[in-house]
């Protein structure tokens, strides 16, 4: 098995959760603590090998975004340490602050509506000095023909395209520093259907055509299957489960990836069948004791809130942090 391009280990974010005048008031009068701190990622490991697409899934709030961004050096982990090829993945800047590039969900937000998108593609390979300005067209033509648009195109304006075309250029615009690993935001969610399966098969096309490496954030499951080679679980900023995609999807062993394969849509929008977690979501600045999932489990027995799970089986490659996942 090849080594992996990025590895994370422990890595943890934090967030201090600005008071509201309710807050102050607490605080004041000694019934609250003062500064509440939202754990968004907590000690997450994670590897992406070559040519690898990883799906990172999990409910609204469970840290996937924070944790794109960390991979790409958007953010600094407080704790933890994440490597491209040995080098460090820094905020703002380093030796990998190239190698990784990510696609964000709105397309539309991220391209110039003043520019052309031809002058924007452009922009970062000539300001790292990987095109000449003089070949700025050819690179550009080029750059557009890999992801399925015509050379003309680099003329008009954002506004001109269509969403799906607009996502198109976003993803032109990561490759146009020859990145090794895009990471990809909730990059198809706000698509229609059909576009998204264009978008899906250009990624499966760049990844065996190029070798690119994916790191794809959804909280589609029924995407993920479609496009993820592995797939990694999140539940309040930790990793509950991974594994290959086919066994997490056939065989999961967490009761939490349970509930979410029995709730997913098929590609074609169908739910055949649907099954409630009690509970909400814990609050990520008041973290449960023991399993993080134990307020909620249907397996759940009072030793699951005595201590944290351990990795079951721990060194295989699907496992899950579940004490109970054979119960």
């Amino acid at each position: 098995m090849s080594a992996p391009v990025l590895t994370a280990r422990g890595v943890t974010k934090r967030y201090a959760k600005r008071p509201d005048l309710i807050d102050r008031g607490l605080v004041a009068t000694g019934l609250k603590p003062p500064g509440d701190i939202v754990r968004a990622v907590n000690g997450v490991d994670l590897d992406i090998l070559p040519a690898e697409i990883v799906g990172i899934v999990g409910e609204s709030g469970c840290g996937k975004s924070t944790l794109g961004r960390l991979l790409v050096g958007l953010e600094a982990p407080d704790e933890g340490r994440i490597t491209f090829d040995g080098a460090p993945v820094r905020a703002g800047g380093g030796p990998a602050h190239l190698a990784v590039q990510m696609v964000f969900q709105d397309a539309a937000a991220t391209l110039n509506p003043r520019r052309r998108v031809g002058s924007q593609l452009v922009e970062a390979p000539v300001a790292h000095g990987l095109v000449d300005r003089s070949d700025a067209p050819a690179f550009v033509a080029d750059l557009l023909r890999r992801v399925g648009l015509e050379a003309e195109a680099a003329a008009r304006y954002p506004h001109q395209f269509s969403g799906g075309q607009r996502q198109r250029l976003n993803i032109a615009r990561a490759l146009a520093v020859a990145p090794r690993l895009i990471v990809c935001d909730e990059a198809v969610a706000s698509l229609d259907l059909s576009v998204q399966a264009q978008i899906l098969n250009l990624l499966l096309d760049l990844r065996d055509r190029e070798g690119l490496a994916i790191a794809f954030i959804s909280h589609d499951l029924a995407v993920v299957h479609r496009i993820a080679d592995r797939v990694a679980v999140l539940y309040l900023g930790q990793v509950v489960e991974t594994g290959r995609a086919d066994a997490v999807f056939d065989a999961s062993r967490h009761p939490y990836t349970q509930a979410l394969v029995v709730n997913r849509l098929s590609l074609d929008g169908r739910l055949d069948r649907l099954s409630v977690l009690p509970g909400e979501p814990p609050s990520p600045v008041s973290i449960p004791p023991g399993c993080l999932f134990h307020p909620r489990c249907p397996k759940a027995v009072p030793a699951c809130a005595a201590a944290a799970p351990e990795r079951h089986p721990p060194a295989a490659d699907h496992w899950a942090t579940c004490n109970r996942q054979d119960a």
